[in-house]
C-alpha cells in the first residue's frame, strides 16, 4: 500500500478531480487539510492517534475508523509518528446499492470502534492485495467494507438547509476567489451570517481562521506557480499577497523553508 503523497499540502476545497475517478483508492494517509467529494472516503486507524474533523466535529481516532459520506467535510491530523490511517476513497460504481438503501438520508454519525472496525482493518488488509492485482475481488471487498461501516451507523434524513452546505459553497468561493482582497465581514455578508457567528461555524469545520485559511490557500498557489518558473514576486503578487513581508512569513510557516530554498529542496533532494 502507497503512501499518498498528494495530501498533505491540501486546503480546503472541492475536489473535482476524485469526482471524475470511477475507481476506489486504498492508500495510507500524511494527513489532509479540509476537503469534500462527492466519493464516500473512510480512515481506518488501526495504530497511534490521528485527529479526525468530520463536519466541525472533531475526534481523537485510536483504533477506529472514520466514515465521511457524500460532500461531507473532513480532515485527518497525524497526532503520533507511528500513527498509521488507510483511506479508502469508494468510487461510484461501488456506492449504488448503498445509495438506493439509503435514498436521500445523511450520516448521523461518523464513528466506528470496536469489532466492525477490527472486520474492518482485516478486510482493507485483504483488499490491499488484490488493488492492482483482481478488481472483481477488490470491488467486492471495497463494497463490503462500506457496507460494514453502513450497518453499524445510524443516518437521517438530510436537512433542507444545514451550516455543511453553507461551508462548502464558502470553500468553493474561497478556492475561486483567493487573490481577490476577502475580509470576515464580507464574506459573512455574502452567506448571510453575522461576522461573529460566521467566524465560529468556519473554526469549527477548518480548524483555523479565515486570514490563515486564505493565506495557506496563497501560499499552496504560489508555490506551484514557483515550481514552474514564475517569479518568486510575481507569483506572490499574483495569489493576492500584497506584501513581500506577509509572503515570506506565510510561505515559511506553511512549508518550514523559503522560497529559495523550497525550490532548491526540489531540484536537489536530499537522498
Amino acid at each position: 500500500m502507497k503512501i499518498k503523497d498528494i495530501d498533505n499540502k491540501k486546503m480546503a476545497e472541492y475536489e473535482s478531480i476524485r469526482d471524475k475517478s470511477n475507481e476506489s483508492y486504498l492508500y495510507i494517509t500524511e494527513g489532509i487539510h479540509p476537503h469534500f467529494h462527492a466519493q464516500w472516503e473512510l480512515l481506518c486507524v488501526p495504530k497511534g492517534r490521528i485527529s479526525v474533523t468530520i463536519n466541525g466535529e472533531t475526534r481523537i481516532l485510536e483504533k477506529g475508523t472514520a466514515v465521511a459520506g457524500s460532500l461531507d467535510i473532513h480532515q485527518y491530523e497525524i497526532l503520533e509518528p507511528n500513527a498509521l490511517g488507510y483511506v479508502l476513497t469508494v468510487a461510484p460504481k461501488h456506492t449504488e446499492r448503498l445509495n438506493k438503501m439509503i435514498q436521500n438520508s445523511v450520516l448521523r454519525e461518523h464513528f466506528l470502534t470496536g469489532e466492525p472496525h477490527e472486520e474492518i482493518v482485516a478486510l482493507l488488509k485483504i483488499a490491499d492485495r488484490y488493488q492492482t492485482t483482481n478488481k472483481f475481488v477488490y470491488g467486492g471487498l471495497v463494497e463490503t467494507v462500506l457496507s460494514i461501516a453502513a450497518h453499524n451507523l445510524q443516518f437521517e434524513e438530510r436537512p433542507q438547509k444545514a451550516e455543511a452546505d453553507m461551508m462548502r459553497e464558502c470553500l468553493v468561493y474561497l478556492g475561486d476567489n483567493f487573490a481577490t482582497k476577502i475580509s470576515l465581514e464580507s464574506l459573512a455578508q455574502k452567506f448571510g451570517y453575522s461576522p461573529n457567528y460566521f467566524s465560529t461555524i468556519f473554526n469549527a469545520y477548518v480548524n483555523m481562521g479565515l486570514r490563515e485559511y486564505v493565506n495557506s490557500i496563497r501560499a499552496d498557489r504560489a508555490a506551484a506557480l514557483i515550481i514552474n518558473d514564475k517569479d518568486v514576486s510575481d507569483a506572490a503578487y499574483e495569489c493576492g499577497f500584497d506584501c513581500k513581508r506577509t509572503f515570506y512569513r506565510v510561505f515559511k510557516a506553511r512549508f518550514g523553508t523559503s522560497p529559495q530554498e523550497y525550490i532548491k529542496n526540489l531540484t536537489n533532494p536530499i537522498s
